[in-house]
């Protein structure tokens, strides 16, 4: 029940038209689910309380939140087979803002492979932080490390080279003051 009446409810299913995977993919739910799902989700979107409320009931991770990028996020880990890649050009927002300590928390139960934080401006007409993250549909070792890149705020790209990634055991963020995802073993290092 969601604000004393059934939520969906078939109007309001009409109204969003929510793409059914399942029904548009029958043969790849029957082997499990996608391999890999890849992409640059809307951010920034305004949405309508309506709206709002709808991605609320559906997605744990957007509790409280009001950018959809978390819904994708979430949204990728359930259509993905088991061991299967997920991988998304994302605001870096999430990695300590308060807000989205419950993304956090859901994506410390994936198992993460790589954060690439992007210098600033790395879209011509979007001015924000982006970054760039690998995660795999399983079960995280305890030991296992994630490998992480910050480039410099200025720094102008061209293509992504990384000459040495920074290796941080993915079990250290969830130990951090609000499951903070802290790039850096040295800072990590240091803050233990």
């Amino acid at each position: 029940y969601f604000k004393g009446q059934m939520f969906p409810d078939e109007e309001e299913i009409q109204r969003v038209n929510p793409f059914d995977w399942q029904r548009a993919f029958p043969h790849v739910f029957a082997a499990g689910g996608f391999d890999a799902v890849i992409g640059n989700p809307p951010y920034g979107a305004i949405l309508q309380e309506k709206d709002f409320d709808y991605m609320s009931f559906e997605f744990t991770t957007f509790k409280g939140l009001k950018d959809v990028y978390v819904s994708f996020i979430e949204l990728a880990s359930k259509i993905l087979r088991k061991g299967g890649l997920f991988s998304y050009i994302v605001p870096s927002s999430w990695l300590g803002g308060t807000a989205y300590q419950e993304l956090r928390n859901f994506l410390l139960n994936y198992q993460i492979n790589n954060i690439v934080l992007l210098p600033f401006d790395v879209f011509i007409d979007a001015y924000i932080d982006t970054l760039i993250f690998v995660a795999s549909a399983q079960i995280p070792h305890p030991n296992h490390i994630v490998c992480t890149y910050e480039y410099p705020k200025k720094f102008k790209i061209s293509t992504i080279e990384i000459d040495k990634y920074s290796e941080v055991e993915q079990a250290t963020w969830g130990l951090t003051d609000g499951q903070k995802f802290i790039l850096s073993f040295e800072v990590v290092k240091l803050l233990n």
